[in-house]
């Protein structure tokens, strides 16, 4: 467990008192999509401005790319915490869309089952102190999954069944990849 608190500990520094100042650019824009994450079940849930919702997710989806964007042009540098924090605040985004999707597709259920799982593994290699990585799988399985998600909640927002089904579809076509994923990170453990 103390690796797993050195990592807590790792990110809070990351995130409030980096080596670098100008680290806190990119950690915060790693942060901001956990803080996303949580946030968008909630304002759907609200009934907030549709706007504002698509706002909200398209800069999250942007965050993605200039949290390493601006550790490697502004702060020149690739720091193992804000690796690490990225990967969280990645894990926290993704199982946070997905449980407040269930409410009104209950396939996502099973997909929050499994990348929760594919986190309790990577907790646990972490823990050994194992190398924790995304594999080319974990990549590309996040995709239609991800497009899963979103459409789901444009069909909550805009009551469109089309997109739910669509929706319902990829969550399906998602769920072998997620189980091979499993299987692929257990392996590993080994």
């Amino acid at each position: 467990m103390t690796k797993i608190n050195d990592t807590v500990n790792s990110s809070i520094k990351a995130l409030f008192n980096p080596e670098n100042k100008m680290s806190l650019i990119p950690n915060w824009l790693s942060f901001s999509r956990a803080l996303g994450g949580i946030a968008i079940p909630i304002m759907i849930n609200k009934k907030s401005p549709y706007k504002i919702i698509i706002g909200t997710m398209s800069f999250m989806a942007i965050s993605d790319f200039l949290d390493g964007y601006a550790a490697r042009k502004l702060v020149k540098e690739e720091t193992e915490e804000g690796a690490m924090l990225d990967a969280i605040s990645d894990k926290i985004f993704s199982l946070s869309l997905l449980i407040g999707a269930c409410k009104e597709n209950r396939i996502f259920i099973l997909n929050a089952f499994l990348e929760s799982l594919i986190s309790i593994i990577n907790a646990n290699s972490l823990n050994k102190g194992e190398e924790v990585k995304s594999n080319m799988l974990g990549k590309i399985k996040i995709w239609p999954l991800s497009i899963a998600i979103l459409t789901s909640y444009a069909s909550i927002i805009n009551n469109n069944y089309k997109l739910m089904n669509i929706s319902k579809t990829l969550s399906i076509m998602t769920v072998p990849l997620e189980i091979v994923n499993v299987i692929q990170y257990k392996k590993k453990t080994r």
